[in-house]
């Protein structure tokens, strides 16, 4: 085993956008390559009329899997599904839910987010700066917490031509985004954006 799998070895993750792109990417790449993860909890919502248990059946379905399966058949049955959603408050978890990742959860993968460019500012903010917050308060009653990654989209500098490994300052504080999102009313922040 290499350093990456034995630092996963007998550990549990917390996965929110688990059926996105990059969190199902992440998934089968922790499956593949540590294969002694005890377990990986996956932050599923209901969506497009599928419960939770429909929207799952489809993930363990998307072809990313077929070769990790083909070799190890049981390889998802690690996966837990925990109902919620970023954007409702406590991530919308019942407390048995809240209980088990607190309890069990080493390292937290937040990949969440709305990549949806007609949103409105107000659900944007929702989802991606408040919902990033509520993952962060999360992870922040793990008992046993050992890494917290946050992971952005790439549309996050999508302005500049040359976007390095930094941090850039902001247009506006993410203070004042919040104030006006909560303080106007629909019309008056699409005038403002």
């Amino acid at each position: 085993m290499g350093k990456v799998s034995d630092f996963y070895s007998n550990k549990c993750a917390f996965v929110t956008g688990a059926s996105g792109f990059v969190g199902v990417a992440l998934i089968e790449k922790l499956l593949r390559v540590c294969p002694q993860i005890s377990c990986i909890l996956i932050l599923l919502r209901p969506k497009r009329g599928q419960d939770v248990e429909q929207r799952f059946e489809t993930f363990r379905k998307h072809p990313v899997f077929e070769k990790l399966l083909q070799q190890r058949p049981q390889a998802l049955h690690c996966i837990k599904i925990v109902t919620g959603d970023i954007c409702e408050p406590g991530l919308g978890l019942s407390a048995a839910d809240s209980k088990l990742v607190t309890d069990h959860a080493e390292i937290v993968f937040h990949s969440a987010a709305s990549l949806d460019f007609e949103a409105s500012l107000a659900a944007t903010v929702e989802s991606n700066y408040l919902g990033s917050q509520r993952v962060l308060e999360l992870a922040a009653q793990c008992k046993k917490l050992k890494v917290f990654v946050h992971v952005s989209s790439s549309f996050a500098n999508s302005f500049r031509l040359d976007c390095q490994e930094q941090m850039y300052d902001l247009f506006m504080p993410s203070e004042e985004v919040l104030r006006l999102v909560r303080e106007l009313s629909p019309a008056e922040l699409e005038k403002r954006t």
